[in-house]
């Protein structure tokens, strides 16, 4: 498996994480999951392969204005 970046976006607070390079992403999921659960809007991509870190953080600064931060691995995102 080639790994990839996952981009998690906590869409309450206007913030967004880039992770990785990783090869799994099931413990952020399943923290984004809990933390949807409790009622948060928080989601996750991965971007194009072709896409680098700093074209994301770029992208996700101008077309939806978050400010980038790091998250922590909690269902309490």
């Amino acid at each position: 498996m080639q790994s990839f970046l996952l981009v998690l976006v906590d869409h309450d607070k206007k913030t967004f994480s880039i992770e990785g390079p990783m090869d799994d992403e099931k413990p952020w999921s399943d923290a984004l999951v809990a933390a949807q659960e409790k009622g948060r809007s928080v989601t996750c991509f991965k971007p194009s392969q072709r896409a680098s870190r700093e074209m994301v953080v770029e992208s996700m600064k101008s077309e939806f204005g978050y400010r980038e931060t790091k998250l922590v691995l909690s269902p309490d995102i």
